[in-house]
């Protein structure tokens, strides 16, 4: 046995995972009654549904006789998302790619298993209606929405929250008033990699200074349509962005979370 560190009120806002496949040869074009096809069999749990299309325009090119002019022009489906009542679990469907994802509302946020759960049961669904070869690459995703108090007028030192190399010289720069910034980290392997985007963000409450964490870990190279292989890289994934979670926090920027030390097996 040993001690774990939880978090009452982690930062979490919104947990997903994305999926990419390889797809079956004889597989249908995308259009819109492809993906509602499959959509269709969620209707009682996501009732509401969004089409989103993509429009490409050929025009051409600017004459001395006149502005230029659209020669032609197509519509075509990017994706489509379907989502509850609640507006707490969304479906994505693009051309041999699926995310699904879970929103927090007010303190119930969602956790990992909850979506690795969810997940894999969309893509047995998903495999047994599309067929495609194999999960080529999976993605486990993360918002985390940071709010620190400050004092009306002032502002804060990043350094006393977090450990993400933000310090830049006073002259000639001046006071940091917003940023947004991408980390990019190869893992052991080669074959997985993670990715955090950190940036301010205009916050609704007064007094406070909000940053956005988007927290990426990627699984490449998985070819496979094994659940337990699935269940296993994706677990990994998860234990790596918790350690880099904690890593990114000062003692002062974590004790914002409420911490508490558990006993685990």
């Amino acid at each position: 046995m040993g001690m774990t560190l939880r978090l009452k009120n982690p930062p979490v806002q919104e947990v997903g995972l994305d999926f990419q496949f390889e797809p079956n040869p004889e597989k249908q074009p995308w259009c819109q009654s492809v993906a509602m096809s499959f959509l269709n069999r969620f209707q009682e749990t996501f009732p509401i549904c969004e089409v989103y299309q993509a429009e490409e325009i050929r025009i051409e090119k600017r004459t001395k006789e006149g502005i230029p002019k659209e020669l032609s022009g197509s519509t075509s489906l990017d994706h489509v998302r379907a989502h509850d009542e609640d507006e707490t679990r969304w479906l994505h469907l693009g051309n041999d790619a699926m995310t699904y994802r879970l929103v927090r509302r007010g303190n119930d946020y969602p956790g990992f298993s909850a979506l690795l759960e969810e997940s894999l049961d969309k893509l047995t669904l998903y495999v047994e209606h599309f067929q495609p070869i194999s999960v080529r690459q999976a993605s486990l995703r993360y918002v985390d929405v940071v709010e620190i108090p400050i004092t009306p007028g002032s502002g804060i030192l990043t350094e006393d929250y977090f450990h993400l190399g933000l310090t830049l010289p006073d002259d000639p720069f001046g006071p940091l008033a917003g940023f947004a910034v991408r980390y990019g980290f190869p893992r052991a392997g080669g074959k997985d990699s993670t990715q955090l985007v950190f940036s301010t963000e205009a916050s609704s409450r007064d007094a406070v200074a909000s940053f956005r964490l988007q927290w990426y870990s990627i699984c490449e190279e998985l070819d496979t349509l094994e659940p337990e292989v699935l269940k296993i890289r994706l677990g990994a994934a998860h234990e790596h962005l918790k350690k880099c979670f904690f890593a990114s926090f000062t003692p002062q920027g974590l004790a914002l979370f409420e911490p508490e030390e558990i006993v685990s097996t």
